[in-house]
């Protein structure tokens, strides 16, 4: 994996939902997503909530819904 990605990972989210990261449509859980390392903004589903998580560089986070 790139030095400047890391991954989130939506395996216990219900199947179905989008995946939002920074406002934008990436995926669909439970899918795992690749994205820029840092600070992102997450929602799981159109109605979730809203939560800041930071991504670690060549790692991996979990969210759920």
């Amino acid at each position: 994996m790139d030095a400047t990605k890391g991954t989130i990972v939506t395996a216990s989210a219900r199947a179905g939902h989008r995946i939002y990261v920074d406002e934008k449509v990436v995926g669909q859980t439970p899918d795992a997503v690749t994205v820029r390392c840092g600070t992102r903004s997450v929602r799981l589903g159109s109605a979730g909530t809203k939560r800041q998580v930071d991504v670690p560089c060549g790692g991996e986070i979990a969210v759920e819904h």
